[in-house]
């Protein structure tokens, strides 16, 4: 049994063919990395505070990071006028904290609220119990947001 030759026309077709394969390959991977970056951008990292109060503890297990938090003001909170609280699902976790909290809650109440993503960061459940959850922020770029209403 000999080795089949192939002409060398084939041969030269698998290369360009390999080669637009691995340069489109390339492109696509630099388009999808320009559109994350391009669909948000960071506005705040923190720890939420008052995660020993609420749920917390009751979804600890549950939290990944990259889950997605939702915010919701509280403009009656007797204590921070101010307090933009986070939920996983239907719980609780805490609140933004007060000295982060105020252009968050300035967007919110202008009805700017869906400008926002929130996430979980990182979640401990070995460290101190206020700091066994970071949320981030997003601010979406403007192109997403307007994605987003179609």
């Amino acid at each position: 049994m000999g080795i089949i030759k192939f002409p060398s026309f084939i041969y030269f077709f698998v290369k360009i063919f390999l080669i637009i394969l691995l340069v489109y390959l390339f492109f696509y991977q630099m388009i999808l990395l320009l559109h994350i970056h391009y669909l948000h951008e960071h506005f705040l990292h923190f720890d939420v505070a008052g995660f020993t109060y609420h749920d917390g503890c009751m979804v600890i297990d549950a939290l990944r990071p990259g889950m997605r938090l939702r915010l919701e003001r509280e403009e009656d909170n007797v204590h921070d006028c101010q307090a933009v609280a986070i939920y996983y699902e239907q719980r609780m976790l805490g609140f933004v904290p007060s000295n982060m909290n105020g252009t968050l809650a300035q967007f919110i109440d202008a009805g700017y609220g869906d400008i926002f993503e929130a996430y979980v960061q990182r979640v401990a459940p070995e460290a101190h119990p206020e700091h066994q959850l970071s949320a981030i922020i997003y601010l979406k770029a403007r192109r997403a947001a307007e994605n987003t209403e179609l």
